[in-house]
């Protein structure tokens, strides 16, 4: 057998003689000694190695899930109706084009969390430094299991709110293709006399504000005046004493997304910003609305509201489906009807507005043509809506107040209507945008009650042949065919768009789908719907924002203020106030205006230093880019004279 090498009699010592045994014995074990020693400190490196990589590790994914967790309780909580095609667009658009809210909210309720959570397991680690390895080893991995539990409860909770099975899954079809009637290629009867149509959107306008006796979800009725008058007419509840209203879809979430569902049968599915179809040449182009229908029947369209048309493309929707007349704030001043530079809320006041639509009506109704009139209110605009002079101080919640003063003007203006000589052909339909976007106005209402925004059809003229004794579960996109059977039209097959006629005893989408599986149809991709839309994107890439101006009662100050900066992947690092008198803005002045407290761009100045006798006082509010290029955002005018007066 051979011998290891420390027994072996040929290895030489340092003076080139044989080991004696006990030197051969002492040597070997000497080198195992040494070799020993080299392996254990390469074995402490390694495993310092691993403790670091281990504590990197544990950092990285306790701040990752819980940056994913409270990123989206926060989202739940904002968008109680996001989808997860609404989230991919927003995640798409660039980080410059977000509203400072929107960023403080995520950093506030998601970052910042997060990075609390950072620092507590770092500080944790470092105490956990000094204890036995395996102590530090076993916390550091039960940090890192808890983690990934916690991502996968962020995960399902997202991948459940915003239904991404529905998005991601294979489609049996495009829904909307395939259920789409084209009104343009279905037979409608008018009857020998057209009726009159008053359509009223109220703003954020729910069922759910009335008291559960009537079918509300409230412990008191916010809108009593609102309820009587559902629950004297129709609202296909099947029940006398409690209300119903229609479901708000996705893509009918929003003012104009609510307004585009009852009048075309379709939600506003688009690849741009729910508010910047203000920013196309065409709305859906091809398609037949209740305004073109109308149109065509020789009726008058007017459309009637208190902020700026613009918005959102309403101007542009209502300019282009039945060339409707659009009286707004800015027409409003234009016409003397209100000062030239009036601006309270969104534009002007509710009960201005119900004044204007008794004028506006009692012209209509002694024109001898058929009419649809139809207007918006804002003044429940979220958030918190606006309190005007004439709300009542009932509630605890301003909200409320806000509410019950709707309630009454709204109520107050179709009594009026009633009275009038022309009423007896006039159908009026009252409903709701879409539910309100109030952050905790319904935080107290149950989960498992279907929220439905206010509906209420007033002397309609159609054929019953529905069970009136059922209640039925229909959406705002079936206003669209139900508003004119309501004026005595017959509708071949009962449907236009996706929406169902109400006094039909055809079944809605919502029936037949039911809430969810509708739901689940409209989140999905619909070709057709983009081939409707027929966008163009590289028109949206100039900046935007909302401008106000205020000036003081005496008129002699005035504060400007810049504000919701879309900057749309533009560099704009600038707002200015351009301000001349006359009809010669060479000597214009251009002032620099600083950000607030609010994240807003802000000015306040002393009209009188920039006023010149009989002059008007022109100012113009503009972005600007780094490159000096600028963008218009805002204009107004004033006339000294009103400051003497």
């Amino acid at each position: 057998m051979k011998l290891p090498f420390f027994f072996n009699k040929e290895r030489k010592n340092t003076s080139g003689g044989d080991f004696l045994p006990g030197e051969v014995l002492t040597a070997g074990y000497a080198d195992m000694t040494i070799e020993a020693e080299g392996s254990d400190k390469n074995n402490d490196g390694l495993k310092k190695v691993l403790i670091i990589i281990l504590s990197v590790l544990t950092v990285l994914t306790v701040t990752f899930s819980s940056l994913c967790l409270f990123s989206e309780k926060w989202m739940t909580s904002t968008w109680s109706a996001l989808s997860f095609e609404e989230m991919l667009y927003q995640l798409s658009t660039p980080l410059d084009g977000t509203e400072n809210s929107m960023m403080h909210g995520f950093i506030f309720n998601g970052a910042a969390p997060a990075v609390i959570m950072m620092f507590f397991t770092i500080i944790l680690l470092l105490f956990l430094k000094n204890k036995k390895r395996v102590v530090y080893v076993c916390i550091s991995l039960g940090l890192i299991l808890l983690s990934v539990i916690m991502f996968l409860a962020a995960l399902i909770s997202a991948w459940i709110f915003l239904d991404m099975s529905a998005y991601l899954g294979d489609s049996e079809g495009d829904f909307i293709l395939e259920k789409y009637v084209d009104p343009e290629e279905t037979e409608m009867t008018f009857p020998s006399q057209k009726r009159n149509l008053v359509y009223i959107f109220m703003e954020s306008m729910e069922m759910t504000y009335s008291d559960r006796e009537n079918g509300g979800a409230f412990d008191y009725n916010c809108i009593p005046e609102l309820t009587k008058l559902s629950e004297e007419n129709e609202n296909f509840s099947g029940d006398p004493s409690v209300l119903n209203g229609g479901i708000s879809f996705p893509g009918a979430t929003w003012t104009m997304g609510g307004i585009f569902a009852q009048t075309s049968g379709l939600p506003l599915k688009i690849s741009i910003g729910e508010n910047q179809m203000n920013t196309q040449s065409t709305f859906f182009p091809t398609i037949t609305t209740l305004g073109d229908i109308l149109k065509d029947q020789g009726y008058k369209n007017e459309f009637l509201l208190g902020s700026d048309a613009t918005f959102g493309g309403r101007r542009l929707y209502f300019g282009s489906h039945g060339s409707y007349d659009i009286k707004d704030l800015l027409y409003a001043r234009q016409q003397g009807w209100l000062a030239h530079d009036y601006a309270v809320f969104w534009g002007f006041e509710d009960y201005h507005l119900v004044d204007f639509a008794r004028n506006e009506l009692d012209e209509l109704g002694n024109s001898g043509q058929p009419f649809n009139f139809s207007m918006l209110t804002v003044d429940t605009h979220f958030e918190d809506g606006y309190l005007c002079p004439y709300c009542e101080d009932e509630f605890d919640e301003p909200y409320a107040n806000v509410m019950a003063c709707s309630s009454k003007q709204v109520s107050e203006l179709v009594r009026w209507i009633q009275q009038q000589d022309w009423y007896e052909n006039t159908t009026i339909v009252l409903c709701g945008d879409h539910p309100t976007m109030d952050s905790n106005f319904c935080d107290e209402v149950p989960s498992d009650y279907q929220r439905r925004v206010f509906t209420t059809i007033i002397n309609g003229a159609a054929e019953k042949e529905y069970d009136e004794d059922k209640a039925r579960l229909y959406s705002t996109m079936d206003m669209f065919p139900t508003t004119l059977a309501a004026l005595g039209v017959d509708i071949e097959g009962d449907r236009l768009g996706l929406g169902t006629n109400l006094y039909s005893d055809e079944d809605t989408y919502t029936e037949i789908y039911g809430v969810r599986g509708e739901t689940t149809h409209l989140q999905r991709k619909s070709d057709f719907m983009t081939k409707l839309a027929d966008l163009d994107e590289s028109q949206i890439k100039d900046p935007t924002a909302k401008s106000e101006f205020s000036v003081s009662n005496d008129r002699k100050r005035i504060t400007v203020i810049i504000d919701n900066v879309l900057k749309n992947g533009s560099v704009v690092n600038n707002t200015q106030l351009k301000i001349w008198s006359g009809d010669d803005d060479s000597d214009a002045i251009y002032l620099d205006l600083p950000r607030n407290d609010k994240q807003q761009y802000s000015i306040a100045l002393d009209l009188e230093s920039y006023y010149e006798k009989d002059k008007l006082l022109h100012m113009e509010a503009y972005l600007v880019e780094a490159s000096g290029k600028m963008y218009r955002v805002g204009y107004d005018v004033l006339d000294p004279a009103d400051a003497d007066s």
